[in-house]
């Protein structure tokens, strides 16, 4: 999949990304209005993920919305959620998120 940040400057990659990350919004309601509203603009992407402290918030394209809590950085929480959900998996619950250099769990809430 194609994944692109806020600061991509190149609208082509913007509008073939499949998952939309932004690196940090300091209040979660913001995070989540920036995740809604990225999806209204880019209606190729799947899925959208704003960094907050502890964590990440998260936006799908069929409006369902998660916290995520762990220490991992917001582009790797996108690809685990990417990978959960094109695998039909359970997405909320607690997974163990492998990366280069660390180990970090992953805790990741539906929001109403």
């Amino acid at each position: 999949h194609l994944s692109a940040g806020d600061h991509e400057w190149d609208l082509r990659i913007l509008q073939a990304a499949e998952v939309l990350t932004r690196d940090r919004i300091a209040e979660v309601p913001a995070a989540f209005a920036w995740t809604r509203s990225t999806l209204d603009r880019y209606p190729g992407a799947l899925l959208t993920c704003a960094n907050v402290e502890g964590g990440c918030v998260a936006t799908f394209r069929d409006g369902r919305r998660l916290t995520v809590k762990t220490t991992a950085d917001g582009t790797s929480i996108a690809a685990l959620l990417y990978a959960l959900h094109r695998a039909g998996s359970t997405i909320t619950g607690t997974w163990r998120l492998e990366t280069a250099r660390h180990s970090h769990t992953v805790t990741v809430h539906p929001e109403p």
